[in-house]
């Protein structure tokens, strides 16, 4: 399975967008959890561009300026890689085979593929994003 920007959490994306997914994913994996403030005007020198990169640091600053701010924990993104594996394997494989595969019950895996298995923020995070032009 592909990583994409989808795979992301808002906060996420935005990294994304800078750095590109797996770079995103990268970080995620080292820093997701920490915080850092973020500038209003960064430079090499300040602890999150470091860290995250001058780029990431500036994409975070044109939103959250002079702000503290969570990395996303990476478990999001493999939530929704794990999700659309599933979806990808349910046209070739067994539900039995699913279960056994992804150690999910029988009703997870259903959820999963009807696509009714959104986190309670996905409808709060497609509001914000469209609020953010994104």
């Amino acid at each position: 399975m592909t990583l994409s920007i989808d795979h992301f959490s808002n906060s996420g994306k935005i990294i994304a967008r800078a750095v590109g997914p797996a770079a995103a994913y990268k970080l995620l994996e080292q820093f997701g959890g920490q915080s850092f403030y973020i500038s209003r005007n960064p430079t090499a020198k300040h602890v999150a561009s470091k860290k995250l990169g001058l780029a990431v640091h500036q994409a975070l600053a044109d939103l959250w300026p002079d702000q503290e701010f969570e990395l996303p924990l990476k478990t999001f993104v493999d939530k929704r890689v794990r999700n659309d594996a599933i979806r990808a394997d349910a046209t070739r494989l067994s539900m039995r085979e699913l279960v056994a595969k992804y150690t999910l019950s029988r009703g997870q895996i259903q959820e999963i593929i009807r696509g009714h298995q959104m986190s309670d923020n996905t409808h709060l995070e497609i509001q914000q994003l469209k609020l953010f032009e994104f």
